[in-house]
């Protein structure tokens, strides 16, 4: 995994993501840390969401990046 995470949001032991240089997005699911496209390459500087519902990230460039879960 390249790169340096910068922030983290979890909504909870088995739910966790995080975002930094490079677009790069991980997700933790309890046992182990996958990384996830976020389809962009910009910075990504923070990220948050709702437990079962909608993450959104936001960096570089005005990039909001957001998924449903």
């Amino acid at each position: 995994m390249p790169g340096a995470l910068n922030a983290v949001w979890g909504s909870g032991p088995d739910d966790a993501w995080a975002v930094g240089s490079s677009g790069i997005t991980v997700h933790w699911n309890g046992s182990t840390w996958s990384e996830v496209d976020s389809g962009t390459s910009n910075y990504i500087y923070a990220i948050h969401g709702a437990p079962g519902g909608r993450i959104l990230a936001v960096g570089q460039c005005g990039t909001v990046r957001g998924c449903e879960l």
